[in-house]
Parts: C-alpha cells; structure tokens; sequence
C-alpha cells in the first residue's frame, strides 16, 4: 500500500526510487539523489533523466537482461517531463507503456532493478540491477 502524499508523490515512490539510485549509480549519485529527493527539484531530476541518467549508472550494475522476477514486479515510472512515481502492475507494463517515447526511468517498487530509457535513441535501454548499499 503507498505511503502518505509528499508533494504529490507517495513517500515511499520516492524513498524506493532514492534508495535505487543510491545503488545503482556510480557518478554523480549525490546530485542526481539531491534532484530526485525534492519536488522543487524534480525538474532538474527529469532534465537528466532525460538527457543523461543512462551514463551514470555503475557498470557492475548494467546487465544485459532482467530476470523474469523483474519483469512481474509491481513498478514505479518516472516519466519525463512530468510523471514522478506512477505505480504500476508490473515492470512489464510500464515498459510497455513508457518504455518507447520520453525519457523514462522504470524501477521495481522494492528498487532491485530499473530500466532507463533513453528519448534521443528510442532502442538504447539501459538494464540496471541494483544492490542496496549496507546502511
């Protein structure tokens, strides 16, 4: 069950979405978190989302495919420029959905794994499987 509304967006769609980044991301972790953690940053978040996310991500954590417990997981879009945490029935269907057009980052709502699509290269996806860091 999402948690309260934080500036719109369920506390926990941007807690899961934060703590996949933290995981995933080797450059720039810091600010890209900072963006992603505030809705007055939010646009600053999509802006790269839109045009850089893709480069940042650790390349340990790159795969090549999702293993099909991915693909079945209840989701969270982040669709440029406006849709910040919109759940989803599974990775499946918000790839389906968001997975061709915008920019659009794609995260399981336990934030193992993540899909970023690119919006400039419409086949460039960028498979993520993300580790939590120990706390």
């Amino acid at each position: 069950m999402p948690g309260p509304l934080c500036g719109g967006v369920s506390v926990d769609a941007r807690a899961a979405l934060i703590q996949f980044l933290r995981a995933a991301l080797s450059e720039k972790r810091d600010r890209v978190c900072e963006f992603a953690s505030k809705r007055k940053t939010e646009a600053k978040f999509f802006d790269l989302l839109y045009h850089s996310l893709g480069q940042y991500f650790a390349p340990s954590m790159v795969v090549a495919e999702l293993p099909d417990v991915a693909w079945s997981s209840p989701a969270l879009a982040f669709v440029a420029p406006d849709q910040f945490g919109l759940p989803v029935a599974s990775l499946r269907e918000a790839y389906d959905r968001f997975g061709e057009g915008e920019g659009a980052l794609l995260i399981t709502d336990d934030s193992r794994f993540g899909i970023w699509c690119d919006h400039t290269y419409v086949d460039e996806r960028v498979f993520v499987t993300a580790q939590p860091a120990a706390a």
